[in-house]
Formats: C-alpha cells, structure tokens, sequence
C-alpha cells in the first residue's frame, strides 16, 4: 500500500519537476510543497513540506535514510516561532501533529540537518516556503 509520504511526493514530483529543472538544486518546488536533502554525498536524511497541498492543515515528515550514527532534524521556523521533528534511526520518519497548523501565506524557512551529540547539526539544506 502506498503510504501517505509517497503519494504526496509522487503527486508533487509531477508539478515540482519543472521547477527542479529550471533550479538545479536538490529540493523540489511545486507551490509550497518542498521536498529538501540533507547536503551529504548520499542524503541521510529528508524533509517533506506539504503546506497547503495537505487541504486545511500543514504537514511536514522528517525522515532518517541510513544507518550512519546521525539523526535527521528537520526545523520550520515562522515569525514568532519555531518547531523541530526528530528522526533518530534508519527508516525512521518522525511527522508533525494533525492538529499543527500556520495561517495561510505564513513565510517558513525549512532546514533538514544530520545531527549527533558529539558533531552538532551537519550537512544541511535550508530552503524558504509557505503555509
């Protein structure tokens, strides 16, 4: 069965693809539906904004991709605040609460980082978007 995560990536892969071609770098673009990397050479980890492609609500995933001592963190930071998920094993993806939600327009900046105690935040990719 397809889970959520995948349809709205596959479903924002269609609209974000022009926008990846035209941008060249590695997050997609389509409206306020972002899909960011970390910067490492094999991504170990990802955010998933969905903004208003979600209908009434935002929804965000934070999602850790490999083995390798890191978490994922992923941040939305709006005028007046900010939330962070935490994904701290491979395959783990960590999503925002049902009930989370910004008013429409609200700038975010989103940033997707690989973390661990020793190292700090790592590798990461900040992009600005939408609720």
């Amino acid at each position: 069965m397809l889970s959520l995560r995948k349809a709205f990536t596959v479903a924002g892969l269609a609209t974000g693809a022009m926008a990846l071609a035209l941008t060249g770098n590695s997050a997609y673009a389509a409206g306020s539906a972002y899909l960011l990397y970390t910067t490492d050479d094999n991504p170990g980890g990802d955010l998933d904004w969905w903004g208003a492609y979600s209908g009434t609500q935002d929804k965000w995933v934070v999602c850790d991709n490999q083995a390798d001592g890191y978490a994922a963190k992923g941040t939305v930071t709006w005028s007046g605040g900010s939330t962070t998920l935490y994904a701290k094993s491979n395959g783990d993806c960590t999503y925002s609460p049902d009930s989370w939600n910004l008013a429409e327009g609200t700038k975010v900046t989103l940033k997707v980082c690989l973390n661990n105690a020793a190292e700090g935040d790592r590798y990461c990719h900040t992009a600005t978007s939408s609720a």
